[in-house]
């Protein structure tokens, strides 16, 4: 019983360690790239912005492209301003270009221009804060705006942030889950019938030998015979011997 409860554990940490490896794999095969980023395609209309939020920790690099500029219900391609920024520091833009408010972006690139696309910038965060990135099609408060042309455009833009990596590392830790949720009873059922085939074993008694025992005859040789247990030879049995008996006295 001792050697199956033994195999029994070695097979329950085999398939754990199978599906720790999976896991791992699964949620290390992510690569940094375009490829593996979200593209988005929104409309900005004049004189308006958009924010999209960034999922990384302070350390973590993130990647964005700004891939297209086009002219939309009339309004011609042009450039626009992107930032990075704080929600505090969004919150300070303003399109009016009136307001007291500072906007100071942790990163600005004013403008990306039509010759520019497809651009691309690797930022690599300093801080706890979250960040967004900003697209910026409104004359703001910054001196150093693009602000000549405020036109209609839709853009198309690639983040590559850390929600890849996270979302595929809850798949991997699901699919772990999945995998031990469906090897465990699998082995608790294999327990269960061995331990039953255990008790429910009968095993088969040895033969016992029955001795044999024979009358002899007169005149016929005893046989030896030996002890079932290989003991001492014993002794020959002879028939039981009649008294001779006297001749009748006429």
């Amino acid at each position: 019983m001792t050697r199956i409860v033994i195999t029994v554990h070695k097979i329950v940490a085999m398939f754990v360690m199978v599906a720790i490896i999976s896991a791992v794999l699964w949620s290390s095969s992510a690569t940094a790239g375009k490829s593996d980023g979200s593209t988005h395609t929104m409309t900005l209309d004049e004189d308006e912005y958009l924010y999209h939020s960034l999922f990384a920790d302070n350390g973590d690099t993130i990647d964005f492209w700004i891939t297209t500029i086009e002219g939309y219900e009339g309004g011609n391609s042009h450039p626009l301003d992107v930032y990075i920024a704080t929600f505090e520091e969004v919150l300070d833009l303003d399109c009016s270009g009136s307001s007291s408010e500072i906007f100071t972006p942790k990163y600005s690139k004013e403008p990306v221009t039509l010759g520019e696309l497809e651009f691309h910038k690797s930022y690599t965060l300093d801080s706890d804060d979250s960040l967004y990135l900003v697209i910026d099609n409104c004359d703001n408060q910054r001196s150093s705006d693009y602000h000549d042309d405020t036109s209609s455009v839709r853009v198309k833009y690639t983040i590559d942030d850390m929600s890849d990596e996270v979302a595929e590392g809850f798949f991997a830790i699901c699919f772990g889950t999945l995998a031990l949720m469906c090897i465990v009873p699998v082995v608790i059922i294999i327990i269960i019938v061995v331990i039953i085939v255990k008790v429910t074993r009968k095993k088969t008694p040895p033969p016992q030998q029955v001795p044999y025992q024979q009358n002899y005859a007169a005149g016929q040789q005893p046989q030896q015979s030996y002890s079932p247990q290989g003991g001492t030879p014993q002794q020959p049995q002879y028939p039981p011997q009649q008294p001779p008996q006297q001749p009748p006295n006429y």
